[in-house]
């Protein structure tokens, strides 16, 4: 895959088919939804199918394979309704990294999300969620559960916390699996 930064799917958005980015019918649905700035779409949970554990009414949109996560976050950040993301156990692929780092870009660009909830994800996508976190100045809470966090990860939370650049009114931190290096 080539770079792909907001700019190239800011300049796509008008040209893409969601059927092209989205391997169901339902996460073609969700797509849609944050495109046109549906107004019952508040909350969205995503991750791999069969592990989710919430309460509530959101939509669940599963990543399989073919789901562009660069345009999901690009649809989540132009949402002005989204209050709650709950990221649970998203697959980091080999590889993947590109794919995340699109999606946590697109997100960061989001300024309506008060709740963010992220339950079991790998390293790399929590350490690329807690440095976009100085970008939610609207962001109320966040939870954080059982993510794999390394070294560079509980540093960037520390920074961050102690330099006031996030505002949270709720830090929820939950048994964090530490990853140490030798």
């Amino acid at each position: 895959m080539d770079h792909r930064d907001y700019s190239y799917y800011e300049a796509n958005a008008a040209d893409i088919s969601l059927e092209d980015i989205t391997s169901s019918e339902q996460n073609k649905q969700i797509f849609q939804q944050l495109r046109d700035g549906d107004l019952v779409l508040n909350s969205i949970t995503l991750g791999r199918e069969g592990n989710f554990y919430f309460a509530g009414r959101c939509e669940l949109l599963y990543v399989r394979e073919g789901d562009d996560l660069g345009w999901l976050g690009y649809f989540i950040g132009r949402s002005v309704k989204l209050q709650g993301l709950d990221i649970r156990n998203l697959p980091e692929d080999e590889g993947g990294e590109q794919r995340i780092d699109a999606f946590v870009d697109g997100v960061a660009c989001n300024q309506s999300i008060r709740r963010i909830c992220a339950i079991e994800n790998g390293e790399y996508l929590s350490t690329a969620l807690l440095r976009a976190l100085g970008t939610w100045s609207q962001l109320d809470e966040l939870v954080y559960s059982r993510n794999n966090l390394g070294p560079n990860g509980c540093s960037t939370l520390g920074t961050l916390l102690e330099s006031g650049a996030c505002k949270l009114k709720k830090l929820w931190l939950l048994t964090i699996t530490l990853v140490m290096m030798e």
